[in-house]
């Protein structure tokens, strides 16, 4: 079985890295990893590279293009960065800051460790106090696969051999004891941490605006489905559709589900009469007060709807149960279906009734393997003490 460090677990090393220089927890690491050389430099982009490294473990919140530092910061610094950060406060810091550690060619691509390096980096801990080795390593390794046979110790060496560190470095640079609160079986959990708990208690970013629900007040449409023409206006809470099979009740919440994500659960709907030609959608999406009905159009031209600039931004989660046994998921906040956005694809995903069984990789675990997991957990059932 594979395993997770627990959200307890990177709270922890968060906060045990606010004493550091962000430094160690980037450029040095970068230049580790590609392995810069003692004494003489190779040609790396490190703005680049440094930008890549923070996308790839300082990313934390999905909606936000901004990194996320836990690292010493001056006084009412935020802990949220902004996109440019690579080239303008790391590159700020690699040039000045520890300029003698790193030898570097102004305005040239070329970098590399002075012959003393290890020494001029001792001299910039913070109060002389070494870099606790499990807490850095946890902190990358967020959301990274364990073996179940993994421990906080195999973190350690992991990171160790990823990262090349010498054992000059380690003497002097890193804590290799791990000084943890939370016990071994306590650092792991069977399901990869969450964004939203890692961040809990923590301000968003500024590009990130306030989170908004939204529910469908208004779903009117013209020259669709079985019936010329329909007027809804859903009730607050709860909502009944009944009628015989063919009377339109799944091209009904099609509609609801479209109007409300402006993606088709499977096939787009299209007008089967040609000879109506004014074919519309209008609905309203209440996600404030200031809310008004938006309306789509089909052009026949282009056989496509026709979207109106201005739609409701919705961060809603929104689920839709179908009548074959799958489910449509639009969820924004879940970085596994909303990076799928970048590539052009739909940012929902309808999962499959055996996929809801069976799991879908890495969206979903799939009822039967969560189901065992909550079985396994070690907290399910108490322990009784004499």
């Amino acid at each position: 079985m594979k395993k997770y460090l627990s959200v307890e677990q990177i709270r922890e090393a968060a906060s045990q890295l606010s004493l550091h220089h962000v430094f160690f927890g980037t450029t040095f690491l970068v230049l580790k990893q590609v392995e810069a050389p003692v004494g003489k430099t190779m040609r790396i982009s490190l703005d680049e590279a440094n930008r890549s490294f923070l996308q790839h473990h300082y990313r934390i919140h999905p909606k936000s293009e901004y990194f996320f530092i836990p690292f010493k910061k001056r006084h009412n610094e935020p802990n949220w960065v902004k996109p440019k950060y690579a080239s303008t406060t790391l590159q700020a810091i690699n040039t000045q800051t520890f300029r003698d550690a790193l030898l570097h060619k102004p305005n040239e691509n070329v970098w590399g460790w002075s012959n003393d390096y290890v020494h001029k980096l001792e001299a910039r801990l913070f109060k002389r106090r070494k870099l606790p080795l499990f807490h850095l390593a946890a902190w990358i390794y967020q959301g990274t696969v364990c073996s179940d046979a993994e421990t906080r110790e195999d973190i350690c060496q992991r990171f160790i051999q990823e990262f090349n560190l010498s054992p000059e470095e380690i003497a002097s640079l890193f804590e290799t004891q791990i000084m943890s609160a939370l016990a071994e079986e306590s650092a792991f959990q069977p399901m990869p941490p969450k964004w939203q708990q890692i961040l809990a208690g923590i301000s968003s970013p500024q590009d990130v605006p306030p989170e908004q629900g939204g529910t469908l007040k208004l779903l009117e449409f013209s020259g669709l489905g079985p019936i010329r023409t329909l007027h809804l206006e859903p009730a607050q809470r709860l909502n009944l559709v009944t009628g015989d099979n063919g009377l339109g009740k799944t091209f009904l919440l099609d509609l609801a589900w479209w109007a409300l994500t402006q993606e088709w659960a499977e096939r787009p709907i299209i007008p089967l009469d040609r000879n109506v030609l004014d074919v519309w959608v209008k609905f309203l999406v209440a996600t404030s007060s200031e809310a008004r009905p938006v309306t789509a159009k089909f052009d026949r031209s282009s056989f496509n709807w026709v979207m109106p600039k201005q739609l409701p931004a919705m961060s809603s989660l929104v689920v839709y149960g179908r009548v074959d046994g799958s489910f449509a998921v639009w969820d924004p906040a879940n970085a596994s279906l909303s990076n799928l956005s970048k590539t052009g694809q739909q940012r929902s995903v309808v999962f499959t009734r055996e996929a809801v069984w069976d799991g879908k990789p890495p969206q979903i675990e799939g009822l039967i393997r969560d189901l065992v997991k909550w079985q396994s957990r070690p907290d399910k059932y108490v322990r009784l003490t004499t």
